[in-house]
């Protein structure tokens, strides 16, 4: 190749520049989070969460990796990742959310702000024209063979399954995943929230899981402390969070009385749980369990 048909640096730096945000993000991800900071999009894919933090590890290794050794044969799989990045981050800005989670909880980062990022590297990688970059031969072979087995080895490395734990011995998982429809028919002892909250002496009535940064927790909260008069027992079960700026705090008006009852599960634990969720219990069994409901439906009658 000559020197006019050589392509500028500028086009190969700007496909690294792309793989060394990509490897970044990775990288942060997998020492700060847990399967439990992944985006709902991402969570409602129809696997084992553990799986899906595993798969996105290792899909974001390889491709940035890759990019970083080989730009001109990994360019168009960056771009194709930046693109996926984007589409789930407009989910996150037009849900609300306060913060993406690409670095995992403790690192608040605007959705708005990430979208803006993401799409200016793409912009910059597109920009740089990086189909004129050399590729093929043994080297890419190997940088891909190389790629591949770092972003397999990477989730099995910084392991964040989450692990049972001995709730008496005081030995906590990173994250909690309840299957909250399956808790009917079960006695609320042997729920997540059984198991965890250390329950005793468990009321029947309505259970409530809500969360300080939830906003449908504070409007259902404050429809029971106006509406409800004693006629049933009612426990309410606060959800802890980490301490980051993403968590807006609400002042929450609770119900007060003799047939309120407070639980609170230990800190230190992600729950990947759309709060609010209610419970009916009767006789100590779970009559029905929903997660995410509508604020209407924490009328205590209903």
């Amino acid at each position: 190749m000559d020197a006019e048909a050589r392509p500028p640096l500028s086009a190969a730096l700007a496909a690294r520049v792309a793989g060394l945000w990509i490897v970044a993000g990775c990288l942060l991800k997998a020492l700060l989070g847990t399967p439990a900071d992944l985006p709902p999009l991402v969570r409602s894919l129809p696997l084992p969460l553990a799986t899906t933090f595993a798969l996105v590890l290792g899909v974001e290794a390889f491709v940035g990796l890759g990019t970083l050794l080989r730009p001109g044969r990994f360019w168009p799989l960056a771009a194709l990742l930046l693109l996926a990045f984007a589409g789930v981050l407009v989910s996150q800005v037009t849900a609300g959310a306060a913060s993406c989670g690409c670095f995992g909880a403790t690192i608040t980062v605007p959705p708005w702000v990430m979208l803006a990022v993401d799409l200016a590297m793409l912009a910059l990688l597109l920009g740089a024209r990086p189909w004129r970059l050399a590729r093929g031969g043994r080297l890419d072979v190997l940088v891909g063979l190389l790629a591949l087995a770092v972003g397999a080895a990477l989730p099995i490395v910084l392991n964040r399954e989450a692990r049972p734990g001995d709730p008496g011995g005081g030995v906590l998982p990173k994250y909690i995943v309840p299957d909250v429809p399956s808790w009917v028919g079960r006695h609320v002892q042997d729920t997540d929230v059984g198991v965890w909250g250390k329950l005793e002496n468990p009321r029947d009535g309505l259970w409530i899981l809500y969360r300080d940064s939830c906003e449908v927790c504070a409007v259902c909260l404050q429809i029971i402390a106006t509406q409800d008069r004693g006629e049933r027992e009612i426990t309410l079960v606060r959800i802890p969070e980490k301490a980051t700026s993403a968590t807006s705090r609400h002042v929450h008006v609770l119900p007060q009385g003799g047939f309120v009852h407070h639980v609170r599960l230990p800190d230190g634990v992600d729950w990947s749980v759309s709060t609010p969720v209610r419970l009916d219990v009767e006789g100590g069994i779970v009559k029905s369990a929903r997660e995410g409901i509508p604020s209407d439906d924490c009328i205590p009658g209903r």
